[in-house]
């Protein structure tokens, strides 16, 4: 899991498919977590071993995207 692989990495979703967001719809595999840049780095370095294919900081959160 990565919170036992990054134990610095605080993760939190603020958001995922609720109505508002024009790129993550029901059925997308993406969701918005707090900005972290621990987080951030380690799913840029690690990601892939999770399945994550990109991450995008936004203004005030990350942005991910699975597989």
């Amino acid at each position: 899991a990565i919170k036992e692989d990054c134990p610095q990495c605080s993760i939190t979703v603020t958001g995922g498919t609720e109505v508002g967001h024009s790129s993550h719809d029901p059925g997308t595999p993406i969701v918005d977590l707090r900005d972290d840049q621990n987080t951030a780095n380690f799913l840029r370095e690690h990601g892939s071993e999770y399945g994550v294919v990109n991450v995008l900081e936004e203004s005030d959160h990350l942005h991910v995207q699975f597989q």
